[in-house]
């Protein structure tokens, strides 16, 4: 398991303006849509990067896109000598690297960029993920210009461009909650949600980059669960973005996300400390519901499924 803190099918943009709930004046332009695979446990989209397609891991629990040390290798990209990052993963080891600048980086046709005056993305480098086939993170520094509906059951990724939108604007015909997110205190942060685990309220990184939720040390004393109380339960082996550490599998009684309420979940547990956040919801949780992350608005809107 693998814990993280293919074709491309363009679509015509459109602009829709959406009456009812959503405030006069909201802008909904859909960009592109994408497939996006489960591959290895992780949501797996292709990413052109200097015109050669690149299997990447969809990671919204990134702050900073990565690429491996073998595709860097293999795309001959040079190292930039000015500039180099700080990355820390899950499990909690501070790594240094230095970056690279691909010329493009495009996901169905559309180019991906940073916020800012510098748009050009500079990407860090990390050893290596997963099995070795994914090429590296496509992160939330790239992914928040845009609002993503993440349909994991029909394996597609929506990209939209979203102005002036507030509350319940999304055009889904199904019902949904609407969940309030907290993107951090710069421009470039994971989203956290609220949770609640056996009725303890927990703020959790919503990251598809994992391929399991998780709860962490400071999770672990939110809802009192000592380490010794996890003696009998089944060790898991488990690498993440920063190290291993050593997990153990719990069982809980509910975890609930906005109405939704998931019964007798069992999460992955360790004693790792990381501040600001208690808890990762990963692809566990995720495959199996419609999701639309709103940068735009700080808000995620989940689908709710039939009974």
């Amino acid at each position: 398991m693998r814990l993280s803190v293919g074709r491309l099918l363009c679509c015509l943009a459109i602009v829709v303006l959406f009456a009812g709930p959503a405030e006069a004046g909201c802008q909904v332009e859909k960009r592109v849509t994408v497939p996006v695979h489960l591959v290895d446990g992780a949501a797996v989209v292709d990413v052109v990067i200097n015109d050669s397609s690149q299997p990447m891991i969809l990671d919204t629990g990134a702050d900073m896109t990565a690429l491996t040390q073998a595709t860097v290798e293999r795309l001959r990209l040079a190292p930039d000598e000015w500039v180099s990052t700080l990355q820390r993963g899950a499990g909690g080891r501070l790594e240094k690297h230095r970056s690279v600048s691909p010329a493009s980086m495009l996901i169905g046709g559309i180019p991906l960029r940073r916020r800012g005056i510098v748009a050009k993305p500079t990407l860090s480098v990390i050893a290596g993920i997963g099995s070795g086939r994914q090429a590296g993170l496509l992160g939330e520094d790239l992914l928040s210009l845009f609002d993503l509906d993440l349909d994991l059951p029909a394996g597609t990724l929506t990209l939209s461009s979203v102005q002036g939108c507030a509350g319940r604007f999304v055009p889904w015909d199904q019902p949904y909650d609407a969940v309030p997110i907290q993107l951090g205190m710069h421009s470039r942060s994971m989203p956290l949600i609220p949770v609640q685990l056996d009725r303890h309220p927990l703020l959790a990184v919503l990251d598809t980059g994992a391929s399991v939720s998780f709860l962490n040390l400071r999770g672990m004393r939110a809802v009192g669960l000592a380490p010794e109380m996890l003696d009998k339960d089944q060790a898991v082996a488990t690498s993440m973005i920063g190290g291993r550490a050593a997990t153990r599998s719990h069982r809980f009684s509910t975890m609930q996300i906005g109405s939704m309420v998931l019964h007798d979940p069992m999460l992955l547990t360790a004693p790792v400390p990381t501040p600001i956040f208690d808890m990762l919801v990963g692809l566990d949780f995720w495959t199996t519901h419609r999701l639309w992350i709103s940068y735009a608005t700080s808000q995620i809107f989940i689908a709710r499924p039939e009974g």
